[in-house]
């Protein structure tokens, strides 16, 4: 028979990477909806700029984002301004929410990528009728989420498992 029981240890080690893995998919794609609503509906210049920039962070490794940051963190250490945190602020980034913002920061390429093109698959025509009838926040919330949302589980399913 597989005998699954798990010690203490192995059971937080668990707990705590489902907590990492929700909470950086969560905190993705939340990024990823703002930024991705941002580009899909203002006009910005260098529009294009932004996709490459948003495509660097899945180039790198995340365990590189974990050493540059540490090494940024440090710098700021050394000159004072983040005396109040212990060993430089390094401890910032070795606990749960810090590698929850280095995975966010890793990861929500994957998200944005996929709820920008959900975005841009909803008709213009649709939005411009209902925001000349409607406020823009009651189109945002009545047309425009229920319409990326099956995008916006797809990308949470795909940060999480990722993550």
């Amino acid at each position: 028979m597989l005998d699954l029981s798990l010690t203490d240890l192995e059971l937080r080690a668990l707990i705590n990477s489902i907590i990492i893995s929700l909470g950086a998919s969560f905190s993705s794609v939340v990024v990823s909806l703002l930024l991705a609503v941002f580009l899909a509906f203002y006009k910005i210049p260098a529009k294009r700029f932004f996709y490459f920039i948003f495509l660097v962070p899945l180039l790198i490794p995340p365990y590189l984002h974990a050493f540059s940051w540490m090494n940024f963190v440090m710098f700021l250490g050394e000159y004072k301004l983040l005396s109040q945190y212990s060993c430089c602020g390094v401890e910032i980034l070795r606990s749960i929410s810090g590698v929850i913002l280095l995975l966010t920061i890793s990861y929500f390429p994957i998200a944005f990528f996929i709820i920008y093109q959900a975005l841009r698959n909803i008709p213009q025509a649709l939005i411009d009728a209902a925001i000349q009838t409607t406020k823009p926040v009651k189109v945002l919330l009545r047309i425009i989420i229920p319409a990326i949302f099956p995008a916006i589980l797809t990308s949470l399913l795909l940060t999480f498992i990722v993550a």
